[in-house]
């Protein structure tokens, strides 16, 4: 199997490795099992991956070699995968290789082809060593399938390859003991016995006891084979003395137990970064489930009011509609009754000299004035007003005052004031602003903007004759200055500001529909 030893020798974790290196080149798997443990952990830390994989393999190394195919390739499989996410081709081909020798050994071909394959679909920058494994593990799968005559062709290949190129004697070694394997199956026990005498003096070489343990059981089994009792017993002697002094048992266990442990300590600290992770996705998703709740139910009332408000607005431009139609009537019955009355009495309209105040309502700008917030001395002015007007003078010049405010063109300038009002009913401003107030309870300039804001309404509403003009033609027509102070006032009237007032009445069904 490829060797997982590091290039590396500049920390703890690789230094550790290296002795684990040690250990197991000679066959001592307890320790070199217990270095790679630590030098697993000390990886980690330095987040060295590399040294990390490299001893994943290595222990998968360990317990192919005790015959524990299940776990390592668990190992094998875990080191894989670790090596596709760093994205090192000459580590995946490593595991790869391993695991198919694996499966063979577990007898599942199927799986062992299908990892050839991919193994050998990797671009690998050591073709010397891509070329070796290629061989060896064609042999191993033919060996597998029962195709001895191509493992044998295959493993000779192998041996040459090695050879030839004067690779390490452990790369040599390794396929004549298969083809030892390969005699000993095939009840050849003369052959067999020369390739394991031939690995044994490899193994010598080596100086690795576990493959020296190896050769010897594969030669007492070969003598057995050949029906000679005497050598069979004398190696299995040999291989049972040496595995017990290379392989500890017990120290093994403690061994794989420290491993054990530490990769329990590792994936309870991966269970707990789930759950902590888990727990933070659950808080988020319960804090989102909640503030969707919220926003829905604000956007739910926020709907409603808008519809209340929408409908409220509705019903006002439908109540000023009505109003303006009840007002042009009362117009032109105020008109007619003036004119009778008029004839009648021309001069019973009281005129009081030097009580014409300038009370300006060009503009309109503040408008926010407060109806009730009379002085002492309005108050005194009223009162005397009351006291000198009858009923019917009060009549007469409130059917005056509606006919002059009913002159859009009149009203509309901006020089339009109060005093210009008593001027052209022919009174003064103390009677002018008593009756305004006595009739309507407003005071000059709320009255002046009613009837200019009711009369940008109906234009407004009109497509016909005042579709093609702007907001800002109406509102300068009827004598504002400017769009504040129009929108202020239009909505201290309406509720609403002309746009939507507008956009209503574009929306509004006809009557006749």
């Amino acid at each position: 199997m490829p060797s997982f030893a590091s290039k590396e020798k500049s920390d703890s974790a690789v230094v550790l490795k290296t002795k684990g290196d040690v250990f197991y080149s000679t066959g001592r798997f307890p320790e070199a099992l217990d270095y790679y443990t630590r030098a697993l952990d000390k990886a980690e830390n330095e987040k060295n991956n590399r040294v990390y994989n490299a001893c994943i393999g290595c222990i998968g190394n360990i317990y192919a070699s005790i015959g524990d195919y299940n776990r390592c390739l668990h190992y094998y499989q875990r080191g894989y995968k670790a090596a596709v996410k760093a994205e090192d081709v000459d580590l995946q081909f490593k595991f790869l290789s391993n695991i198919v020798v694996c499966y063979c050994f577990m007898k599942d071909i199927k799986r062992a082809k299908a990892s050839f394959n991919v193994m050998m679909r990797l671009p690998v920058q050591d073709q010397q060593l891509r070329q070796y494994y290629c061989l060896n593990n064609q042999g191993f799968i033919a060996q597998t399938a029962g195709d001895y005559a191509m493992a044998e062709y295959y493993y000779k290949e192998t041996y040459a390859f090695a050879k030839e190129r004067n690779m390490p004697l452990m790369y040599v070694q390794a396929p004549y003991m298969e083809l030892g394997n390969i005699a000993l199956k095939r009840k050849d026990a003369k052959t067999a016995i020369a390739y394991f005498k031939e690995c044994r003096e490899m193994a010598l070489k080596i100086d690795n006891s576990d493959k020296m343990s190896r050769v010897y059981k594969s030669l007492s089994e070969a003598y057995a084979s050949a029906g000679q009792a005497d050598s069979a017993a004398k190696y299995k002697a040999m291989y049972l003395e040496l595995s017990d002094s290379a392989f500890n048992k017990s120290q093994f266990y403690i061994s794989g137990s420290k491993l054990f442990k530490y990769e329990n300590a590792v994936n309870q600290k991966l269970i707990d970064s789930l759950t902590t992770r888990n727990t933070t996705q659950l808080v988020v998703i319960i804090v989102f489930v909640i503030m969707l709740i919220v926003l829905t139910v604000l956007y739910r009332m926020l709907r409603l009011k808008n519809r209340k408000l929408t409908d409220a607005q509705i019903l006002l431009v439908s109540k000023n509609e009505e109003l303006m139609k009840s007002d042009k009537q009362s117009r032109l019955l105020l008109e007619q009754y003036a004119k009778a009355v008029n004839t009648v009495h021309e001069d019973d309209v009281p005129d009081v000299a030097g009580e014409a105040g300038q009370e300006s309502a060009g503009d309109i700008e503040g408008e926010a004035e407060d109806a009730d917030g009379k002085t002492d001395d309005a108050d005194k002015k009223e009162r005397t007003a009351a006291a000198l007007l009858s009923e019917e003078q009060k009549n007469l010049l409130l059917n005056k005052i509606n006919t002059v405010m009913a002159d859009m063109s009149v009203i509309s300038r901006s020089d339009f004031n109060l005093n210009t009002l008593a001027q052209m009913v022919g009174s003064n401003t103390k009677y002018v602003s008593w009756a305004i107030n006595d009739v309507y309870g407003k005071n000059f300039r709320q009255f002046l903007s009613e009837y200019r804001i009711r009369e940008a309404c109906r234009r407004l509403s009109d497509k016909e004759h005042y579709g093609n003009m702007t907001l800002q033609a109406i509102y300068e027509e009827l004598g504002y200055n400017s769009a504040a102070s129009f929108i202020q006032a239009f909505k201290k009237v309406n509720g609403m500001t002309p746009s939507t007032y507008q956009r209503l009445m574009a929306n509004k069904p006809d009557d006749d529909a």
